[in-house]
């Protein structure tokens, strides 16, 4: 499989980093979504955090285009910690396994980047869709559906941040 022709590169490296555990049915279309992006990421790295179903060959299906990462089960924050060890990138991209990017989604954050290069991390917003990519109503504690800043008084009072939507700076971490 080869990186799409379309895909521009960027002078910033974005890693994007995929923690997964037994979601060998939606991994391979959350790794498409990072493969096909208007801005072409630097790596993705899946990590495959202790699976026992068929995890491993959906990745390594990808070859050269995903590196491949296996681990003992250590939990979301274990594999995503994993991920961002392995990467070296400038800059971190989440997507979770059952997660699915917009074609445009790595272009708006690194633009969002270029704009405030102070920030710690920048947050897009997300939709929740079913299995089969239909709508499903949004609930408290979603992202806000339009460009907004969220200050430390909003996160405190309900985190609206969706890991699929953060681009975060991996100095600053």
């Amino acid at each position: 499989m080869q990186q799409p022709a379309a895909a521009t590169e960027h002078p910033a490296t974005i890693s994007v980093i995929i923690p997964t555990f037994n979601q060998a049915q939606y991994l391979a279309d959350a790794i498409r979504s990072a493969l096909t992006q208007t801005l072409r990421a630097h790596e993705i790295i899946v990590v495959d955090d202790g699976s026992t179903d068929a995890t491993a060959d959906v990745a390594k299906g990808f070859h050269e285009l995903v590196r491949y990462i296996h681990q003992p089960n250590q939990g979301l924050a274990g594999a995503r910690n994993a991920g961002i060890a392995a990467a070296d990138g400038a800059f971190i991209a989440l997507l979770d396994s059952d997660d699915i990017w917009r074609p445009d989604h790595l272009a708006l954050l690194a633009t969002a980047a270029a704009s405030w290069p102070e920030a710690v991390a920048w947050i897009g917003s997300g939709a929740c869709i079913d299995a089969a990519g239909r709508a499903l109503p949004q609930g408290p504690g979603h992202a806000a559906s339009s460009a907004t800043w969220i200050d430390r008084r909003q996160l405190l009072r309900a985190n609206a941040i969706i890991p699929s939507a953060a681009l975060l700076h991996r100095q600053r971490l």
